[in-house]
């Protein structure tokens, strides 16, 4: 039975497989498994999608929209892919932790040598590349 033409995954051209919906597509004649051609399509909206997403935003050690997106895409086609993955992913107290933002604290004055008025160059420092031979009494030492 034809989808309408206005239905939202009419676009991709999808089929029953032992009552799995895949999708079609233009990778008939590529050499790689069914499964890779014809991936599952999901509701990003149904509890078992958001599960899935934390099951694969936790294996993949809590990396980014664009990263988890990509690897559940090898098998699954997520309908709005990318919505469900910030809601899901965002949620989660460790991503939320990491992209808090930082604190903001009242800097201490400048100390009193530091803003105080001079002529350039009164104070200055040499760096050596190489060790300062001193000598000190009879002996000759490293600086």
């Amino acid at each position: 039975m034809p989808l309408p033409a206005k239905s939202k995954i009419a676009r991709f051209n999808p089929f029953l497989q032992e009552s799995h919906l895949r999708l079609g597509g233009r990778l008939q004649f590529v050499q790689v498994t069914s499964e890779e051609k014809h991936p599952l399509l999901l509701d990003g909206s149904h509890y078992f999608v958001q599960l899935l997403i934390r099951h694969t935003h936790v294996r993949l050690h809590h990396l980014g929209v664009r990263i988890v997106l990509s690897e559940l895409r090898s098998n699954y086609w997520i309908l709005l892919g990318r919505e469900p993955m910030k809601r899901v992913i965002h949620r989660g107290l460790p991503c939320r932790f990491s992209k808090a933002p930082y604190g903001t604290h009242i800097e201490a004055p400048l100390p009193v040598d530091r803003v105080t008025p001079c002529i350039p160059f009164s104070t200055t420092g040499i760096d050596f590349a190489c060790p300062l031979y001193v000598r000190n009494s009879k002996s000759l030492d490293t600086a």
